[in-house]
């Protein structure tokens, strides 16, 4: 029950921090999240954790989503489509390393992420 508050006011402060933001910092803020529950999904796995491990392989999949649908694809850039492609993928690769409790899998597609994510971070220096 104590718990309650305090997921309360993140969740406040995330909402918060969200509307204050341009397009490129939520994605920013996006893809840091996604760093941090790809760790947590490794982290669950290794301890076996399997409850864990799905709720932060679902909250991945739902960002890759939703960074996923903020492309525009109509446009024909093959920047855009690649990361269409790459968001697609990590999908795949989340859910197969999931369903069979793969950190080696996971590990693979760290670099693949964090290279996005040092990109989009290029853009707001």
């Amino acid at each position: 029950m104590s718990k309650r508050p305090n997921n309360a006011y993140k969740k406040t402060q995330v909402e918060a921090q969200a509307a204050a933001s341009t397009s490129i910092e939520l994605i920013r803020m996006l893809h840091v999240k996604l760093s941090e529950e790809i760790d947590k999904i490794s982290f669950h796995i290794e301890r076996k954790n399997i409850e864990l491990k799905a709720t932060a392989a679902q909250k991945s999949m739902d960002i890759l989503i939703a960074l996923d649908s903020s492309l525009d694809l109509s446009s024909g850039n093959e920047l855009i489509n690649n990361l269409h492609r790459i968001y697609e993928y990590s999908i795949r690769q989340i859910y197969e390393a999931s369903k069979n409790n793969d950190v080696a899998e996971i590990n693979k597609l760290k670099p693949i992420l964090q290279d996005i994510k040092e990109g989009w971070e290029g853009l707001s220096a």
